[in-house]
């Protein structure tokens, strides 16, 4: 499907997935730049993935890949940086009915792509 930068249209689209973590999905902004969206204890999370000088990361002080596959391929066995961008409000603020989900010890990670209107190619 092909995610609006919209807030609530990313949410309707990761509210199924809210229950298990790392499940991402990377979407283009307003700015044609891409972001990565994950779930993560019972959040939504947005990540920007930066490119420059033909490499892709998400803080340039940090891990910098060749692909945006090796980026992703990276981030599902390691944690994501700490300062995501400004994430949605937590379900159970926006729907008290959503049970919480429990504090996990290990960071936010790139587990379960879901079906992305930004396709990476695998390098062969």
């Amino acid at each position: 499907p092909d995610i609006p930068d919209d807030l609530s249209a990313i949410y309707q689209l990761m509210y199924t997935y809210l229950r298990d973590e790392g499940w991402y999905v990377i979407r283009k902004c307003r700015d044609n730049r891409l972001a990565v969206t994950v779930t993560y204890l019972g959040e939504i999370r947005h990540f920007r993935i930066y490119r420059s000088g033909g490499k892709y990361y998400f803080r340039k002080t940090e891990f910098q890949a060749d692909s945006l596959y090796e980026l992703i391929e990276t981030y599902k066995w390691n944690d994501l940086p700490k300062s995501p961008l400004p994430h949605s409000p937590t379900p159970s603020a926006q729907n008290p009915s959503t049970p919480v989900v429990p504090a996990r010890q290990t960071g936010v990670r790139l587990l379960q792509p879901i079906p992305s209107p930004v396709a990476y190619e695998r390098p062969v």
